[in-house]
């Protein structure tokens, strides 16, 4: 009963008026109620709990039906009048039925998908025969690979079939969708791969940009850019980066940032045209969240050398004893050392930074990324702190010549700052 509902309910997507269903909140509630419905059919990791629905071939049919309702939503204008739950609803699902722990399912699933396309072109044009051969039973609709193989074989072409509407159903949405509805639709995606990509297991750390591609995030991107309009492809990436900037800077968080940065150096590393990308946003957003994250630590490291300068002021005070420093004290660190997370997740930052000077759409775009990154250079508290007691200390002792030689000026600090962090 529920698979014949789905044949009632494309039809109605197909010659709803969009105006009608902005209009009436009442209405609106109950195509919502009836989205939520079929988009629980087609969850994958939460399948329905129904009677006799049990076995493999049961849960796949139940969610092939679901994924119908949610591609005849994407096939009408519903999208064109977002009611705010519908992407919410719809999107997850989509993600969660065409997930892989490799990005070549994905191309797996693209390929197979042009295949039926030229089928169904050379379908339409063929000729009509001149002549026909009886046949006794109608074999044209046979699946020859799923009736010679196992049991095990015929599920696999099952759940490759209900992959392959997932997926047309998502490139149909950003085929399709206006912009506001692309935006909408980036942001779900983005939320799907926060929650469930692990990075240690799609990025592994002896891996760099150009070898992340058979990454399954990063294939998916690849695979909607280039769905998605020219002319809108660089919201895909704005919004990426905004949901980056706007996320909270905690140790908590470092690993979910880094799965974000890690999709925009690849975009970012692609061929892939980005035409209207304001790339001077894009930077700016990037060194706004480098500079957070480096504020951080050096919060952080600014209370452990208050709390180390608390007992350095205890240990010289009269009262108490004074022991000599012994040779594991002698080179104390007072500096709170960055976790892996942070550095990893810092130095993915830089090379965001780096790829974005490859998408050069104005002639003067470099000469401008640099003038911004130098704009941003200061001198660190710490550095300058420490060059002023080691000249106060040369002062005392005699060790600078105080007449004005010139041998003194080609002396520099060899350590550099910027950002106005030691760390940086």
């Amino acid at each position: 009963m529920i698979e014949d509902s789905v044949d009632a309910w494309t039809a109605f997507c197909a010659h709803q008026d969009p105006a009608i269903l902005s209009a009436d909140q009442n209405y609106i509630n109950q195509y919502e109620d009836i989205v939520a419905l079929y988009a629980k059919l087609a969850s994958k990791s939460a399948p329905v709990e129904a009677k006799g629905s049990k076995s493999l071939p049961v849960k796949l049919r139940f969610r092939k039906a679901g994924l119908r309702a949610m591609k005849a939503i994407a096939e009408s204008e519903f999208l064109a009048s977002e009611t705010a739950s519908q992407m919410h609803q719809i999107l997850p699902m989509l993600l969660d039925n065409i997930y892989h722990s490799t990005g070549s399912y994905l191309h797996d699933l693209e390929h197979v998908d042009e295949e039926k396309v030229e089928q169904e072109k050379e379908g339409a044009i063929r000729r009509r025969q001149s002549y026909v051969v009886p046949r006794s039973r109608d074999t044209d609709n046979a699946d020859v690979v799923a009736a010679a193989g196992s049991i095990e074989a015929a599920d696999r072409m099952a759940e490759l079939e209900t992959s392959l509407i997932a997926l047309q159903a998502l490139k149909k949405i950003y085929t399709s969708a206006p912009r506001a509805q692309l935006r909408l639709a980036t942001v779900e995606i983005l939320n799907f791969i926060a929650s469930r990509i692990d990075a240690k297991e799609h990025f592994p750390t002896e891996t760099v940009i150009p070898l992340q591609s058979g990454s399954w995030p990063c294939v998916l991107f690849g695979l909607i850019c280039v769905w998605a309009p020219v002319q809108d492809r660089h919201v895909i990436l704005l919004t990426a980066v905004e949901e980056l900037v706007k996320s909270p800077v905690q140790d908590d968080v470092f690993e979910r940032q880094y799965v974000l940065a890690t999709v925009i150096g690849w975009l970012l590393s692609s061929d892939i045209n980005f035409i209207g990308l304001s790339t001077m946003d894009v930077l700016v957003g990037l060194l706004q969240h480098i500079l957070a994250l480096l504020q951080s630590h050096s919060n952080q490291s600014s209370k452990f050398l208050d709390r180390s300068g608390a007992q350095s002021a205890v240990s010289e005070d009269p009262s108490h004893s004074i022991e000599p420093p012994t040779d594991s004290t002698a080179d104390v660190n007072f500096t709170n050392p960055p976790s892996p997370a942070f550095t990893q997740l810092l130095e993915q930052l830089q090379r965001c930074v780096g790829y974005l000077a490859v998408h050069t759409y104005y002639a003067d775009q470099v000469s401008d990324m640099v003038a911004a990154v130098l704009s941003r250079l200061r001198p660190s508290p710490f550095t300058t702190a420490a060059l002023r007691q080691s000249s106060l200390s040369e002062l005392r002792h005699g060790s600078v010549d105080v007449t004005g030689s010139s041998s003194s000026l080609g002396k520099r600090p060899t350590k550099e700052s910027h950002f106005s962090s030691e760390m940086a």
